[in-house]
């Protein structure tokens, strides 16, 4: 039962950010000449924020239900870069270079190839 507690916590807290950030950059897009800066500023925010929030959290030993809807959640859903961020912070934390290197292989490059190649296949 926890498990679904935990996803129902997860869909509310990423509808909450995924909407926070389609409001935040439907404004940021109204005084920027490139959606890449609002993206950029979005991700931005959102690793701040999961920074301070992981220090709060980890500091004040919050329950794990409230990580689940923030973290996850509201933080995942407003930028999946968070996500990202904290994985290459605790592989670098952990001196897992190799690790690390084929997660920014992974997570990173082999994305952008796989993106370019579907579109020069598909958008000849």
């Amino acid at each position: 039962m926890m498990i679904l507690n935990n996803i129902i916590y997860v869909a509310i807290g990423g509808a909450c950010g995924a909407s926070l950030r389609y409001i935040i950059q439907y404004y940021l897009n109204n005084f920027l000449s490139n959606n890449i800066y609002s993206t950029s500023i979005i991700n931005i925010i959102g690793s701040i924020l999961g920074a301070v929030l992981f220090i709060i959290f980890t500091k004040y030993m919050v329950e794990n239900k409230y990580k689940i809807f923030i973290m996850t959640g509201i933080l995942g859903g407003f930028t999946t870069h968070y996500k990202m961020i904290e994985d290459i912070h605790t592989l670098i934390k952990n001196n897992e270079i190799i690790t690390l290197s084929i997660y920014l292989i992974l997570s990173l490059i082999l994305p952008i190839i796989i993106f370019s190649i579907i579109n020069l296949i598909y958008l000849k």
